[in-house]
C-alpha cells in the first residue's frame, strides 16, 4: 500500500484533515488544476444518464467507519478527501483532465441499488477492515469506456458506445489500481485491497438483496464525459 506522502503532501493532507476555524469545512478551495468554470460545470444540475437514481434516497445524516459518530461534516470531508485523493492518483496516470467531486450519500436497498446499474461497466469489489467489510465502487459504461480511452492516449474520449474488450478491461483495472490505498487512507483504515474487478453486476455479490446498502455519490469528468459514479457498503 502507498504512504500518505506517496499520494498527497502533509500539509495538504493536514488541511483537509481539520477543520476551519468557523467550525465548518472551507469548500471554496480550487482542487489542483481545476479553474472556477470548472466548479460551476459540476454545479450545473443535469440530469442523470446512468438512471442509477431510480428508488434512492437521500440520507441527512451520516457515519464515520471507524467510530460510528453521527457527524455529516466529519463524513462529507472523509469522501471530499477520498474524491481529492482519487483524482489525483487519476490524473496522475494519465494525460487527459480528470476532476471528481462528491455529490451526496444516499440509501437503498441492495436489490434495488444493483437493478439500477448499467452494465457492462466497472465494478471493483474491495475488502476494507477493520469496517466496513466489503465495498462495491461503480462507473457507468461511459466513464469505464473514457477511463480506457484516456489510459491509451485518446482525447476527447470516443463518444460511439462499444462493447468492452479484455484491453478495455485490463486498462481500467490498471488505471483504478490506487483505489484501496485511497479508500484506506481517507477513512484512515489498517486494510483495504481490490478482491475483484469484472463489467458484469451478476459477477459480484455485495450483501443480501434485501439488506440496506449506503452510497456514497460522486461526480466524475473526464474530458468531455461527465457522469456519477458510486462507492458502495452494507449499512
Amino acid at each position: 500500500m502507498s504512504s500518505a506522502k506517496d499520494l498527497l503532501s502533509q500539509e495538504e493532507l493536514d488541511f483537509l484533515l481539520s477543520p476551519a476555524d468557523s467550525g465548518e469545512q472551507d469548500t471554496g478551495q480550487a482542487v489542483a488544476g481545476r479553474s472556477e468554470d470548472d466548479d460551476d460545470f459540476f454545479n450545473d444540475e443535469k440530469p442523470d444518464t446512468d438512471n442509477t437514481g431510480i428508488g434512492i434516497q437521500k440520507n441527512d445524516t451520516d457515519t464515520t467507519f471507524q467510530d460510528g459518530s453521527s457527524s455529516l461534516q466529519e463524513s462529507v470531508l472523509t469522501e471530499r478527501v477520498f474524491a481529492t485523493l482519487f483524482e489525483r492518483e487519476l490524473t496522475k496516470n494519465t494525460d487527459a483532465y480528470i476532476a471528481l467531486e462528491y455529490k451526496d450519500t444516499l440509501h437503498m436497498t441492495y436489490g434495488a441499488f444493483q437493478a439500477s446499474l448499467q452494465e457492462p461497466a466497472c465494478f471493483a469489489l474491495l475488502d476494507a477492515k477493520p469496517a466496513p467489510g466489503r465495498m462495491l465502487f461503480y462507473c457507468p459504461p461511459d466513464i469505464t469506456q473514457a477511463m480506457s480511452d484516456v489510459s491509451l492516449g485518446t482525447y476527447p474520449p470516443c463518444q460511439i458506445k462499444r462493447c468492452p474488450t479484455a484491453l478495455d478491461n485490463m486498462l481500467v483495472q490498471r488505471l483504478i489500481r490506487s483505489l484501496p490505498d485511497c479508500i484506506a487512507m481517507a477513512w484512515n483504515l489498517p486494510y483495504c485491497d481490490l478482491r475483484r474487478h469484472t463489467t458484469h453486476k451478476s459477477d459480484i455479490f455485495l450483501t443480501e438483496n434485501q439488506n440496506n446498502v449506503r452510497i456514497a455519490s460522486f461526480v466524475m469528468l473526464i474530458e468531455n464525459v461527465r457522469n456519477n459514479i458510486y462507492l458502495a457498503w452494507e449499512d
